[in-house]
């Protein structure tokens, strides 16, 4: 047992950190203390830096402007590696911003397409081909007519059937293709 410094309680020893530099081996107050101390540093920082930000608005945004105009071809390059490196995380942006644009309400990931394309088998949900890696996510509900851009909302569809659909109520879509639905 030991007595914390901060909470004057005494408690077991695995409720303290580690510290080779004490006698004892282990820190002065213990775990939940420590926590919440770091928890206040941590809170005060942040609400330094909000009120730093809100002083100084127009500071940082000339800053940026002249940072972004002077690694410009840099910034160009790097962000067009990522977007090759992460096709369906920039898709996911992608849908991201047009559905913010639309006004809908939603977000899907990178990871919740791909599960759809897992629990799709790999196949188009209209024409059920094989998609062999290439294909589109698309929104059942058009994003036009006031789809969510959520992954309720979202199929894998091959680039061919995406393209034909285009802003088509779902329901047409597929009675054009021969389903009776």
């Amino acid at each position: 047992m030991k007595l914390c410094t901060k909470c004057e309680k005494e408690k077991p020893e695995d409720q303290f950190n580690k510290d080779s530099s004490k006698s004892d081996g282990l820190y002065q107050s213990c775990k939940a203390c420590y926590r919440e101390y770091y928890r206040l540093i941590r809170d005060q920082k942040l609400k330094y830096k909000q009120k730093y930000r809100q002083a100084n608005k127009e500071r940082i945004s000339e800053y940026r402007v002249m940072h972004y105009q002077e690694n410009r071809k840099t910034q160009i390059e790097q962000a067009a590696n990522w977007a090759k490196k992460n096709p369906l995380k920039r898709r996911a942006n992608e849908a991201k911003r047009r559905a913010a644009k639309a006004g809908s309400k939603g977000r899907h990931s990178a990871e919740d397409a791909e599960s759809l394309y897992a629990l799709q088998k790999g196949k188009c949900a209209a024409c059920k081909e094989r998609l062999g890696g290439k294909y589109h996510v698309d929104h059942v509900i058009p994003l036009a007519a006031g789809g969510s851009n959520g992954r309720e909302n979202i199929q894998i569809l091959c680039p061919s059937c995406n393209i034909s659909k285009k802003a088509t109520d779902p329901i047409e879509f597929m009675q054009k293709r021969g389903y009776l639905l």
